[in-house]
């Protein structure tokens, strides 16, 4: 499955946070923007001891504290935001977790995985309004990832975001429309075809709750 579509949490497919991964290979090339490797190793330090909560009570505001050095030496580093953002909010800090995904997008105005992330903190904390802003800005800027680089994650993320917008029906017709050029061979169009099939059927409120529970 593509790594990008992994940033939306759903956990029927064990999904578990906001980003396309927690821990980054000093190798990897899957973001747009490339960060040094000390800060990549900040990064993957913060993921590692905040693995370690359950059995350290320190452990989180370490991790924290790493991924806030990391956002210093490089403040466009977006997986750093979405993984302070997701440990917040598991900590029931949702206000601070918008707040950070905010910061990152007063850089990155127009990154649309971040303004869907922070369209669903919204919409979680009460502020359908702001929520459906959101959500209107990530469905035009998926729209026009997927016409720069073609990649089947950004439509398939717009889908999701149409469905929150405005229901299953428009999302369901344009990826039956599009749905032989989003995937390269038989095993990945299954695949698509399962996730959009949960995607269409799952109520709202259940897509909300599979998408930020803590």
């Amino acid at each position: 499955m593509n790594r990008n579509l992994l940033f939306l949490a759903s956990s029927l497919f064990l999904l578990l946070t906001l980003t396309s991964c927690k821990a980054q290979d000093k190798q990897e090339l899957s973001c747009v923007h490339q960060p040094d490797s000390a800060v990549i190793e900040l990064n993957n330090k913060a993921v590692e001891t905040y693995s370690r909560r359950s059995n350290s009570p320190d452990s989180v505001k370490k991790a924290i504290s790493l991924l806030d050095s990391a956002i210093a030496k490089d403040a466009d580093y977006q997986l750093a935001y979405a993984n302070k953002a997701e440990f917040l909010k598991n900590q029931g800090e949702m206000a601070l977790a918008l707040e950070t995904l905010n910061a990152y997008l007063k850089r990155n105005p127009t990154e649309p995985y971040t303004l869907l992330g922070a369209g669903l903190f919204y919409e979680k904390m009460g502020d359908r309004k702001e929520a459906m802003d959101y959500y209107k800005r990530a469905e035009e800027n998926f729209k026009r990832r997927y016409e720069e680089d073609h990649k089947s994650a950004h439509e398939i993320n717009r889908y999701v975001t149409i469905i929150l917008i405005e229901g299953p029906e428009k999302a369901k017709a344009m990826y039956k429309a599009e749905r032989n050029n989003l995937a390269s061979n038989e095993e990945e169009l299954k695949a698509n075809d399962i996730l959009m099939k949960h995607f269409v059927e799952t109520p709202r409120e259940q897509l909300l709750k599979d998408f930020v529970s803590n």
